[in-house]
């Protein structure tokens, strides 16, 4: 007989994992509600709108494929919040000239300027926060070690033979 969940550290494990991703979640809709909240830096998009000008601010002129590379989300979702970009003056499109059928995003002025505006905001942000860069970048080792070792686990036990 397995022993109480509250004595066996398997199951204690897990639901410490559940518990940090129930605060990941959280976290996630606190940093969209952090951009959403505040007139004048509203996005449709919130946080991944402000990511895509941030790539277009760094890197100039990016493709679609480049945008939706950076966060797992659906092509058609990144499409439509370059739309909104485009329509709301952020962003421009340009021809390809490596594909006619893609076209390049590129950041406009009036996008550059919210970009900052936005950035000086979440600035202020983590300035409040009272956490060092370090212990944030700790917490994120461990989470994306655990995603690591739980994705190695469900690939080993899909090679299992069914029980």
């Amino acid at each position: 007989m397995p022993p109480e969940s509250g004595t066996n550290p398997d199951h204690a494990i897990w639901l410490e994992v559940e518990r940090l991703c129930s605060l990941a979640i959280d976290l996630a809709e606190s940093v969209q509600l952090s951009i959403r909240e505040y007139p004048g830096l509203n996005l449709a998009g919130g946080y991944l709108s402000w990511l895509i000008l941030h790539e277009l601010t760094t890197r100039g002129e990016v493709s679609l494929g480049e945008l939706v590379e950076l966060r797992p989300t659906s092509r058609e979702w990144v499409r439509r919040l370059v739309g909104e970009l485009v329509v709301s003056g952020f962003a421009e499109f340009l021809p390809n000239p490596n594909r006619r059928k893609s076209k390049l995003v590129k950041i406009t002025p009036r996008g550059r300027s919210r970009y900052h505006l936005i950035s000086g905001e979440l600035d202020g942000f983590a300035h409040e926060l009272q956490l060092g860069v370090g212990q944030i970048a700790a917490a994120a080792e461990v989470i994306g070690r655990i995603n690591v070792a739980l994705l190695a686990v469900m690939e080993k036990r899909r090679s299992r033979p069914p029980v």
